[in-house]
């Protein structure tokens, strides 16, 4: 089976940073070439321009990246394979599906305000593999690897 992400991180959080990029650019520009403006003003909006345009080209590079790591997901019988490479399921220790809350830091620790569902792979060498709801449809994933697992560990299968 073949699990791909829910939503590509590249469409949404690069596309609007580098649009912010762009519009940065051109309000650069514009005040570089017009004498509208009084030259202290271009100065300082220019600057302001600049430093919005670094900040979006930033989170347009680490969106990037962050982007490049979510990839599609292949369960086969004795394996299963990510952007990382093929893990065996012989090579499997636990397949877990934990729970996490997230609590906001403006607030008291002790209020939560939103749960998220994470799927942990632990392999023998105890080396972690997650994934995260927000990223892929883990209750979906999680029936297949543990059934493919079970067997995989059934057999004794070679790595």
């Amino acid at each position: 089976m073949i699990f791909e992400p829910l939503v590509s991180p590249l469409f949404s959080t690069t596309s609007l940073s580098i649009l912010t990029f762009l519009l940065s650019l051109a309000g650069m520009i514009f005040f570089f070439k017009t004498k509208k403006v009084s030259k202290h003003y271009r100065n300082i909006f220019s600057l302001l321009l600049f430093f919005a345009g670094m900040m979006s080209m930033g989170s347009a590079l680490f969106g990037w990246f962050y982007g490049e790591r979510i990839g599609q997901v292949k369960v086969e019988e004795n394996q299963f394979e990510t952007a990382y490479g093929a893990i065996p399921f012989s090579s499997i220790k636990n397949i877990l599906l934990k729970k996490e809350s997230l609590s906001n830091s403006l607030m008291t620790p002790s209020v939560t305000t939103d749960y998220h569902n994470r799927l942990i792979i632990i392999s023998n060498s105890n080396q972690f593999y997650f994934f995260s709801e927000e990223n892929y449809p883990i209750k979906k994933m999680i029936s297949p690897m543990r059934k493919a697992w079970q067997t995989a560990t059934k057999k004794g299968a070679p790595d």
